[in-house]
């Protein structure tokens, strides 16, 4: 008779265990609990050592699956998975063909600036991407010279010198801004432009002269034009600061 009862309370031991929820978080610890409730900001759970015991929480944020007694699972803040595809040239290739790309208006090729573009997610030509620029650059002096005359007529408007100063003022500060703003954007456009044009890799640089935090270096480098496929070599003299 104890014999089966202690069989009975052992194999209600192992039922207990096994009817559990695990709570895995994203430093990978486990909680065995009971899970109570799931909402958008937390999950209250029991332990299961302690099925009637306090309820207790832990952030959503930090828990990656529930996996459930009856074996359903579910997944939480699951980590981004990135795969890295190296695509061929014939692969580009189908694919210009595909988008009916190809690498001047009379020709029928593809050039690397265009397989550049199709690497990088660009859709502009490095000539679309200097009419942009050019587009930047006149309205960035157009809307600040309109700043400032605007900022000149209303100070003449004021009755005191020192409003009309301050209109002045603000109206000079916000043409510069204006100028500024556009044409920093029209010179980054024309950077882009420039790289899928041109390439430059060094050979040699050295550091030829050292001035405080300054410095004067000398190399020789690669230099080509990604379009017609020309390279050659040059000196350059470039400056640290």
């Amino acid at each position: 008779m104890k014999l089966r009862n202690l069989l009975l309370g052992m194999l209600l031991c192992a039922t207990a265990a096994s009817a559990q929820d695990v709570i895995t978080k994203t430093d990978g610890s486990k909680i065995d609990a009971k899970v109570e409730e799931v909402t958008d900001a937390v999950i209250r759970y029991r332990k299961a050592s302690n099925p009637s015991g306090p309820v207790y929480t832990v952030p959503i944020t930090s828990v990656t699956t529930i996996v459930y007694e009856n074996g359903s699972v579910d997944t939480f803040n699951a980590p981004a998975t990135t795969s890295t595809t190296t695509v061929s040239d014939d692969e580009l290739l189908r694919y210009a063909e595909a988008q009916n790309i190809t690498g001047t208006s009379n020709s029928t090729y593809l050039n690397d600036a265009h397989l550049m573009r199709l690497v990088s997610n660009n859709s502009l030509t490095p000539d679309e991407l200097r009419k942009k620029a050019k587009k930047y650059r006149i309205i960035g002096w157009a809307g600040g010279a309109a700043f400032v005359i605007i900022g000149v007529a209303a100070s003449t408007a004021a009755q005191y010198d020192y409003v009309k100063s301050y209109i002045m003022i603000a109206g000079a500060g916000a043409g510069v801004g204006w100028c500024l703003g556009f044409n920093l954007k029209a010179r980054s456009l024309m950077n882009q432009a420039r790289e899928l044009e041109y390439l430059s890799a060094t050979i040699i640089e050295d550091k030829i002269l050292s001035f405080g935090n300054k410095s004067l270096m000398a190399g020789v480098n690669v230099m080509g034009n990604r379009m017609p496929h020309t390279q050659g070599v040059g000196l350059s003299l470039k400056l640290n600061f």
